[in-house]
């Protein structure tokens, strides 16, 4: 997805650095949700209310789904 290693990291900074996330579980607007089969098998970012640049409309972002990859491999 990134053009360099530099760009990748400017991307985790900004989405995972310790200011960033602390900000996100305190946004009323954001949920951050766990997914379970036994275990935590991943999470989920949603947004609830976000503008679409230049309109009015207001649409819900799933922001990141991540799955551990090795949840299905010993079932």
């Amino acid at each position: 997805m990134w053009i360099s290693e530099s760009e990748m990291n400017v991307f985790l900074d900004a989405e995972y650095s310790k200011p960033a996330l602390e900000k996100s579980l305190q946004d009323p607007s954001t949920s951050w949700y766990l997914a379970e089969a036994h275990h935590p098998i991943g999470f989920a970012k949603i947004t609830w209310e976000s503008c679409i640049p230049e309109t009015s409309i207001s649409e819900i972002i799933l922001n990141k789904l991540y799955l551990n990859e090795s949840y299905g491999a010993d079932a």
